[in-house]
């Protein structure tokens, strides 16, 4: 058996392009301080990855969440509990705001941030794992230590990126995208129905999609028409993704015994953050044209 797989591998091996084998994990992994492009398509990658597993496991949440408490009578948007809730939501949501506007410009030529991009990657993810799995009332002070170190993580992950871009593509991303955040979550907020609730599935389904084939595209066809395409497809998605946040948390500050105001304004934050880094690579393929 050993020495069948042993076989296929020396054919593979054989039949695989040397190029293939070396250069393209080399593409994706390793992070020179000269590369600029590399780092842009790590930071783009591993947003897009953290958003989908964000999602993922937000969606298995809510069902749990929503099947539990679907005998509970709803509270009113009027009521004083639920417009608290919104208020200590929409505060973190804006703080996490604040601290990566800030550190865009700050941490710009940060070279710690540059060198180690892998490692940065790898923190967000550890980090976004303890933020969704501490308890917010009973380790108060933990949950914010851990919402803190990833926030100035993930910030410090996007440096490359942000580089590459410049001040001004970076400011226009940045007008643009709370343009459109803010604009989205006005209708979903105002819509009269529960509608947005049942898109969860088929944006995550698609989110997953569009990630994949965008990863393809970078590794190995390098395609920027279909580069192009899938990212105005992905902010395409993203709106959508905003908007049916915007009513889980609505939903959520009715319904839930429990409320977390640090998980619930996560969800918005990562649909901004992918936001904006759509629009940077939007605006930066625009101006190589």
């Amino acid at each position: 058996m050993f020495k069948a797989m042993h076989q296929m591998k020396n054919k593979f091996t054989r039949l695989a392009p040397k190029s293939m084998m070396t250069q393209t994990p080399k593409r994706f992994l390793s992070s020179p301080a000269t590369s600029q492009q590399g780092y842009g398509t790590m930071a783009f990658i591993g947003i897009g990855t953290g958003v989908l597993g964000f999602l993922q496991y937000q969606a298995h949440q809510e069902r749990t969440e929503l099947q539990l408490n679907k005998n509970n009578s709803q509270m009113h948007y009027q009521d004083q509990i639920v417009r608290h809730r919104i208020k200590k939501t929409l505060m973190y949501l804006g703080g996490g705001l604040a601290i990566t506007l800030g550190f865009s410009g700050i941490l710009r030529n940060n070279p710690f941030a540059l060198r180690h991009s892998f490692l940065l990657l790898i923190l967000t993810f550890v980090l976004q794992t303890k933020v969704m799995n501490t308890d917010y009332d009973k380790q108060f002070v933990l949950k914010h230590l851990y919402w803190l170190g990833f926030m100035i993580n993930l910030n410090l992950f996007k440096v490359p990126l942000n580089r590459m871009s410049g001040m001004s593509i970076l400011s226009n991303a940045v007008n643009a995208t709370a343009a459109i955040v803010s604009a989205l979550s006005f209708v979903a907020y105002n819509a009269p129905s529960q509608q947005f609730l049942v898109f969860g599935g088929g944006l995550l389904m698609s989110c997953a999609f569009l990630i994949r084939i965008y990863s393809a595209n970078i590794l190995y066809f390098r395609n920027p028409r279909i580069s192009n395409i899938l990212l105005l497809a992905g902010l395409t998605f993203i709106s959508g993704c905003v908007q049916f946040q915007m009513k889980i948390i609505l939903e959520n500050t009715k319904t839930l015994d429990k409320y977390d105001p640090i998980f619930e304004s996560l969800a918005m934050y990562f649909a901004y953050v992918n936001i904006l880094t759509h629009q940077l690579k939007i605006l930066m393929d625009k101006k190589q044209k």
